[in-house]
């Protein structure tokens, strides 16, 4: 049976996010859903809303939308409750959300070898396309083309279609596209290109030895709370890495207990505002650090403070699975 977007009981509307916010943060089903909330809305009923897949329900205005939908159907907002990862609306009540896939990681990963026998300096692994990995992969091979590991699973084809209207902006990112080789790993059997994480992470070991330092680029560019499997990857394992988030999310990690490379590299990226300029500032440190005469000892060093993340990391899960 199709798992059901909106389930409705006697005391319940329950809502899952992941079928109506997208990765691109648009919304779909918003005349269904009033539909619904026409139909089996009755007083005193509670609306529980799911967001867990990491949805960002501010950027994409959902949190607005169900203001709308309070005020259409007289719906009290102490009513409504947003199960997320992070602090939710402050017109609604709140239930956050552990990071579950932190766990299933662990679980999922298999062990491997190290072994950095000359490895690239960068390493950047890309499944599903959006414009903040085009310009990620785009940037980085443009300063460390020589120096650096790419996997970008997506269909070219696919990602020209997505630019078909602004080609005339992007023409030199999709030349760069159309001829660049990428490193290959796995093959994807999805239309687009896509890894799922459940065939990405028992494989992790093929890649991590071929860069020194990896490039997280997180599913959601704009928000500092949704860590997935890729920033997972690298701090159960002891990968030092560069963080292509949300504003501010190395700042989160730390919060979380895990160690981040301040000692050795500028993180004041992490405090850009928007993607192209986190992107910009952190391409800077990675020069900054790939010209200075002391590389390789500040790479050691890189690699002894990501190795005390894997004690954090089992800490971390240990705890969630005592709640």
């Amino acid at each position: 049976m199709n798992e059901q977007a909106v389930t409705i009981t006697e005391d319940e509307i329950y809502i899952l996010l992941q079928f109506f916010i997208h990765k691109d943060y648009s919304i779909t089903y918003k005349e269904l859903l009033l539909d619904i909330f026409g139909k089996y809305y009755s007083p005193n009923k509670k609306i529980r809303i799911r967001a867990g897949d990491g949805e960002n329900i501010n950027f994409s205005a959902f949190a607005d939308f169900m203001e709308i939908v309070c005020e259409s159907f007289n719906i009290p907002k102490e009513s409504i409750i947003f199960e997320t990862h992070d602090k939710s609306d402050e017109r609604f009540s709140h239930r956050k959300l552990t990071l579950g896939i932190f766990c299933s990681t662990k679980r999922t990963i298999t062990d491997f070898d190290k072994n950095l026998n000359n490895p690239k300096f960068i390493g950047l692994s890309l499944g599903r396309f959006n414009t903040t990995r085009l310009r990620l992969a785009f940037e980085i091979d443009k300063e460390f083309s020589n120096d650096s590991y790419i996997n970008f699973q997506t269909n070219v084809n696919f990602i020209d279609n997505y630019f078909r209207h602004f080609s005339e902006l992007y023409k030199e990112e999709l030349s760069w596209l159309t001829s660049k080789k990428f490193d290959t790993d796995l093959t994807s059997t999805h239309p687009i290109g896509m890894i799922s994480w459940h065939d990405a992470l028992p494989n992790y070991g093929n890649i991590w030895n071929r860069y020194q330092i990896e490039i997280i680029s997180e599913t959601d560019s704009l928000s500092n709370f949704w860590f997935t499997e890729k920033t997972a990857r690298c701090l159960c394992t002891g990968k030092p890495f560069g963080l292509i988030a949300g504003q501010n999310s190395l700042s989160q990690l730390r919060d979380m207990g895990f160690k981040t490379f301040s000692d050795v590299m500028d993180e004041s990226y992490d405090a850009c505002t928007n993607p192209y300029d986190r992107i910009k500032h952190l391409i800077y440190s990675l020069k900054m650090l790939y010209n200075d005469e002391n590389r390789v000892q500040k790479l050691q060093k890189m690699y002894e403070i990501a190795s005390e993340n894997i004690n954090v990391y089992d800490d971390y899960i240990n705890s969630q699975k005592e709640k």
